[in-house]
């Protein structure tokens, strides 16, 4: 099964279960705004949308500052092999928490 079926897969279970709280969730702060002009991508797979370690967003910082940028939301998470992918608003993440596989569905954004 392709990584795009299973990102299917995912995101129609997630659209149809209702959100519950994570015990395992952080937020910091809220988000700031995009430049209106910004250029946006999913992230739907290992080494992004193209295959290349790069992303095609623009009107992003030419570099971090010293202590990173900051943090918006963070979380806790078990276990995994894979990297998180992100489409459609939505992060995914595949791993084992609690000795067990899950896949979570998080708001990009807001976690």
């Amino acid at each position: 099964m392709t990584a795009a079926w299973l990102l299917l897969l995912a995101s129609a279970a997630a659209a149809t279960a209702a959100a519950t709280p994570w015990d395992g969730l952080t937020s910091h702060k809220a988000p700031s705004p995009l430049a209106s002009d910004a250029v946006t991508s999913d992230w739907p797979r290992f080494l992004g949308p193209a295959d290349k370690p790069a992303s095609p967003e623009t009107r992003l910082l030419p570099s971090f500052p010293e202590t990173g940028p900051p943090l918006v939301w963070e979380c806790t998470r078990g276990d995994s092999y894979a990297s998180p992918a992100i489409a459609a608003g939505r992060l995914f993440l595949f791993h084992n928490r609690n000795s067990r596989e899950t896949i979570d569905c998080l708001d990009a954004i807001t976690g």
